[in-house]
């Protein structure tokens, strides 16, 4: 039988061990500006961008990238679109990827794979 102060402890230090994991608990991860990308393997693997508050206009991500306060996303479904989200607003805008690639705004922040992001997602806190 362990003493109380042992169940201390080893509660302390498996509580300790789980928070220092890099495991997703939740399923999903903080993009930047109350959105998150959540990764989904019912009928198909992908990755769908949620915007705050379990709002619906959610996006089948094929590529994202986000900076202050931008986030850029490449959808699953078309060939030559972007989704640009002012995470100040929540304004999304459409445009082409000759846009964004001449758009000083635009084309400065960096684009992942969605899966890549995925896995950025764990290591990096965004704003």
């Amino acid at each position: 039988m362990l003493t109380p102060r042992a169940c201390f402890l080893w509660l302390l230090a498996c509580s300790a061990l789980l928070c220092s994991c890099d495991v997703d608990l939740f399923g999903w991860k903080k993009v930047a500006g109350g959105y998150y990308l959540d990764e989904w393997h019912e009928g198909y693997d992908g990755y769908i961008l949620f915007p705050p508050n379990n709002a619906e206009r959610s996006i089948e991500v094929k590529q994202i990238g986000w900076q202050k306060p931008f986030i850029i996303v490449h959808p699953d479904s078309e060939a030559d679109e972007w989704i640009i989200i002012d995470t100040r607003t929540h304004q999304r805008t459409s445009i082409s990827d000759a846009q964004r690639l001449a758009d000083q705004n635009y084309r400065k922040i960096a684009v992942y794979s969605a899966e890549k992001a995925w896995s950025r997602l764990r290591r990096s806190k965004q704003w």
